[in-house]
């Protein structure tokens, strides 16, 4: 998210950011039985827009190596805030300035996107079918959610980008549906005043 608001808020110098260097100040907690992967605390997520806030995430490099957890270079900064199990109307006003990340338990549904035909688009709805999380835990997959519609019978969804490359939904991207039942976290931005209108021109 902090790589796609900083490339749009700068189209013509485009960046990546080396998203290891993020990881090298998390902890999560080890993985259970029931667990396909570990377990994701609030604290490690506030832990992480802390340090987005300050001292930034770190650029990666053109060319030679970028180590995780360096002091020098260049590092890109913004301010993130989350809402525990927002509704689509809450999410919906925060796509309208800017990208913003949705973290969820990942279901079959949502793993079989991309067997959904592409002229119907690649469709889910994220609902509750997990069990009850431990005291400050959050759900374990995360999408980027870059924009919304309705359908023919006026249905809010949002169009996500995934992280499993092109082969998931329709060349990575998908369309999801939130409902009172859908259990998730919103990470999305502060401080986007500015941001706000370089998003609409472009």
């Amino acid at each position: 998210m902090l790589q796609a608001i900083t490339n749009i808020s700068n189209p013509n110098d485009y960046v990546e950011f080396l998203y290891q260097d993020l990881v090298v100040h998390l902890k999560l907690k080890k993985k259970t039985k029931k667990q396909v992967q570990p377990g994701l605390k609030l604290a490690n997520l506030q832990k992480a827009i802390d340090h987005i806030a300050h001292p930034g995430l770190l650029k990666e490099k053109s060319s030679g190596a970028a180590k995780a957890g360096s002091k020098t270079g260049f590092h890109g900064k913004w301010q993130f805030q989350t809402e525990i199990s927002p509704s689509a109307d809450f999410i919906k006003a925060r796509v309208e300035h800017s990208p913003v990340a949705i973290s969820f338990e990942v279901d079959t549904d949502f793993h079989e996107l991309k067997k959904v035909s592409k002229k119907k688009g690649a469709t889910c709805v994220l609902r509750d079918t997990t069990e009850p999380l431990e005291e400050g835990e959050v759900e374990g997959h995360a999408v980027l959610i870059v924009g919304y519609g309705y359908t023919k019978n006026r249905q809010l969804f949002f169009l996500v980008q995934n992280s499993w490359g092109d082969d998931w939904g329709v060349k990575g991207f998908g369309r999801i549906f939130i409902d009172e039942s859908s259990k998730t976290t919103l990470v999305y931005p502060v401080v986007y005043i500015r941001f706000y209108h370089i998003f609409r021109a472009v």
